[in-house]
């Protein structure tokens, strides 16, 4: 008999069946990252515009702070607005107009994948900033695992093994999709299948050798 061993195919997890690789298609759920995923970014982008470029790395670490949830909207934009001196209305007039839905994606996942699939999201994000940007398009997800709420953000394995944990299917017929390389990193070595995201024609490419 063939053995079967795990092993990696660029970006995804297949199985080896004596020298073939074939991937696992026998997939239940499928989390997606947010940002830079289903979504522009909100806070870099303010970042990047009041924020001189020597101070941005500094700021771009207290997105970590919001999105742990050790830092609420209010405080991070109250903090950006004493220091750039840049007044609060125009700083939230930025983060609500920044963001844009990969909509290709969201029609992909309402047409193609929830007739198949669970469905959810795994992210580093405030879930009040996420309502804000998802609005009606949040009740697409079945599963919602948010940075802020679990004390979490990824790369740290414990928010994937919390996810693990709660949607009741093993890891090898789970698919995460995250355009973060150690994000995807980590959870590759938990077992889960990943995808890359780089832009929607690619995620299509790679998504259709799974279902």
């Amino acid at each position: 008999m063939d053995k079967i061993l795990a092993s990696e195919a660029g970006d995804m997890r297949s199985i080896r069946i004596g020298g073939t690789k074939i991937l696992n298609k026998n997939m239940k759920v499928i989390l997606f990252d947010f940002f830079g995923v289903l979504s522009t970014p909100a806070y870099m982008e303010v970042i990047k515009k009041f924020i001189p470029i020597v101070q941005q790395a500094d700021w771009i670490k207290k997105l970590d702070v919001l999105d742990s949830g050790e830092m609420s909207e209010e405080q991070l934009v109250s903090e950006i607005s004493a220091y750039s001196q840049i007044s609060p209305a125009e700083i939230w007039m930025v983060a609500n107009r920044a963001p844009k839905l990969n909509q290709k994606l969201i029609n992909f996942i309402k047409n193609d994948l929830k007739i198949k699939f669970k469905v959810g999201l795994l992210t580093n994000i405030p879930r009040s900033l996420l309502e804000r940007i998802l609005k009606e398009e949040l009740n697409l997800f079945d599963f919602t695992f948010i940075s802020s709420e679990l004390k979490l953000i990824k790369p740290d394995k414990r928010i994937f093994e919390v996810a693990v944990s709660k949607v009741g299917f093993p890891v090898s017929e789970i698919l995460f999709v995250d355009d973060g390389q150690r994000n995807v990193e980590v959870a590759s070595s938990l077992g889960i299948n990943v995808i890359l995201y780089q832009n929607f024609n690619l995620f299509l490419k790679e998504v259709k050798k799974y279902i």
